[in-house]
């Protein structure tokens, strides 16, 4: 029985002491949970208004604006005189290495109305890892409805090639395909387990700091990046980690897929 007593209390006090430090990470802002919830419309999407602080990719400490996109809150309407260019790309776009104010929008919404005269507003509708296929549904389900001008998508070659709208996990984000000559959005995700997993988790990943850091530390170990955080630049004497793919064929350059043809 006194083992039975000091094993509960054991786990009680780890209990505790993971939310003191929860509580902790939260209010010092070295980290915060979770940002995003899945949408059974859109995947993985911004939490309006949540608090964001990054320490694993560069640094950042910012928010979602109360439209659900990073950057300034610039509503869906615009008013008269008002310029606006609509940014979707990947996470260089997104631009969590950076502080808000040095993010490229801002130079780029000061030199277009320093050459104009015009008020112009730079959008983000940046995502991690999109493609041509996955920055053209995000435009069409969420970032059209907003008033623009133009919107701008940051393409490298192989954002165009092979499985463009399947970058990222299918599971848990619409995928795009041709059906004869029109384009499809597929959003069958909402129905699958993975899905349905990930909803049932959500709560706790929103909240808890500690699970957000438990996710990051799970994604350096999945990319390979153990030995430069342990060794840093002695890395390379214990090996490279997981290699990067090969580039794409000189035969794929001279096609694109028949879908980034149609969505072009």
């Amino acid at each position: 029985m006194g083992s039975i007593k000091r094993a509960a209390v054991f786990v009680w006090s780890m209990i505790a002491a993971l939310v003191v430090m929860d509580i902790y990470l939260q209010l010092a802002e070295i980290q915060t949970p979770m940002e995003t919830q899945v949408d059974p419309a859109l995947g993985p999407t911004y939490i309006p208004g949540k608090p964001i602080a990054r320490f694993n990719e560069g640094f950042f400490i910012g928010s979602v604006n109360e439209f659900g996109y990073m950057g300034p809150a610039i509503p869906p309407r615009r008013r008269a005189g008002e310029r606006r260019i609509l940014l979707l790309g990947d996470s260089f776009v997104l631009g969590h290495t950076v502080l808000p104010r040095h993010y490229f929008g801002r130079y780029l919404e000061g030199a277009l109305s320093a050459a104009t005269g015009a008020e112009f507003h730079a959008l983000n509708f940046g995502k991690a890892d999109f493609d041509l296929g996955n920055m053209f549904q995000y435009y069409e389900d969420f970032a059209k409805q907003f008033d623009h001008d133009a919107a701008l998508f940051f393409l490298r070659e192989d954002d165009l090639l092979a499985r463009v709208g399947q970058r990222v996990a299918s599971d848990l984000y619409p995928t795009v395909r041709l059906e004869g000559e029109k384009i499809v959005v597929d959003k069958s995700f909402q129905f699958r387990r993975t899905f349905r997993f990930y909803k049932a988790i959500e709560p706790l990943f929103t909240r808890s700091a500690v699970l957000r850091l438990a996710f990051n530390a799970y994604k350096v170990l999945d990319g390979g990046g153990m030995r430069l955080v342990v060794f840093d630049k002695f890395a390379a004497i214990f090996g490279s980690g997981r290699e990067a793919p090969p580039p794409p064929s000189a035969s794929a350059r001279e096609e694109l897929p028949a879908l980034s043809k149609a969505i072009l």
